[in-house]
């Protein structure tokens, strides 16, 4: 029994969409878990615990999943400088 050739074509889009979320998923992670190699020399320099600093790590991700659908609505309605701008102005402060 052979296979028809479109539902070929559908398992190799479906493996390379597989394949693109992992390596995705592989680089955000890589980059959330690096943060950990810092904490030892920021809480030694703060003189505060690594359970502190590991925290706000955690604290900011959380921060951030919870804060991102809100962020693409306002991007849909607002104008995307003027939301881009507003993210920015906190940040000296």
């Amino acid at each position: 029994m052979e296979q028809e050739p479109n539902i070929i074509k559908t398992k190799k889009h479906i493996a390379v969409l597989i394949s693109s979320c992992l390596l995705m998923a592989s680089s955000v992670k890589l980059c959330m878990n690096s943060v950990g190699i810092f904490y030892s020399p920021i809480a030694e320099d703060m003189g505060i615990g690594r359970g502190d600093i590991a925290i706000q790590s955690t604290l900011s991700g959380n921060a951030t999943g919870l804060i991102s659908p809100f962020v693409v609505k306002s991007f849909q309605r607002f104008n995307v400088r003027l939301c881009a701008c507003s993210g920015v102005i906190p940040i000296p402060s």
